[in-house]
């Protein structure tokens, strides 16, 4: 099955995702059904709505597809059955390939996660000052020259959504960070 994702949105779930953690499929990103792509190393989610794929998926596919070997790609088309993925251009040159690797296991429910989310201010919240940095990361990629984000806040304890969408394409994600307490 070929998968093709837009840049933004997948290096924004490779960012997302656990690198060396004890459970492989939290070292993958997931192509959800409904085309949707998932990063999330536990304290961190990411999902994007960008992903086409050849073939209707059932159930989430987790792949692991080591950091791309250039930064001057405009999507990536991920062959499940080849286990290579390919970066390419806006006008669909290949650029380079990586390896890719199907991971088993079962992945969160992000949606049962996400729905969990109320709207609620808050005077004071505390966060793990790298996954501030990486909602930066998050935005630049998504939109390079303005760099905007939504924040969105559920209290001092709760999660806090930041959304972004693309000005070259109409790609969209959330990133979920969890905070930390502060004493």
């Amino acid at each position: 099955m070929n998968i093709k994702i837009t840049k933004a949105v997948f290096e924004s779930a490779q960012m997302s995702r656990a690198r060396n953690d004890v459970r492989p499929y939290l070292n993958a990103i997931a192509i959800l059904p409904d085309l949707r792509v998932a990063g999330t190393n536990g304290h961190v989610l990411f999902v994007g709505e960008k992903a086409y794929c050849s073939n209707p998926i059932k159930s989430p596919v987790l792949i692991d597809v080591q950091k791309s070997p250039t930064q001057r790609y405009h999507h990536v088309v991920i062959n499940t059955k080849t286990g290579l993925a390919t970066f390419r251009t806006d006008k669909n040159e290949n650029m380079a390939v990586s390896l890719v690797k199907v991971v088993d296991g079962k992945y969160p429910d992000v949606d049962k996660f996400l729905s969990q989310f109320k709207s609620q201010s808050t005077s004071e919240i505390g966060f793990y000052s790298g996954y501030l940095s990486m909602i930066g990361k998050v935005s630049k990629l998504f939109n390079p020259k303005w760099r905007s984000v939504k924040v969105l806040l559920s209290g001092n304890a709760g999660m806090t959504i930041s959304e972004f969408s693309s000005i070259d394409d109409d790609s969209k994600g959330k990133l979920v960070v969890m905070p930390m307490r502060i004493d």
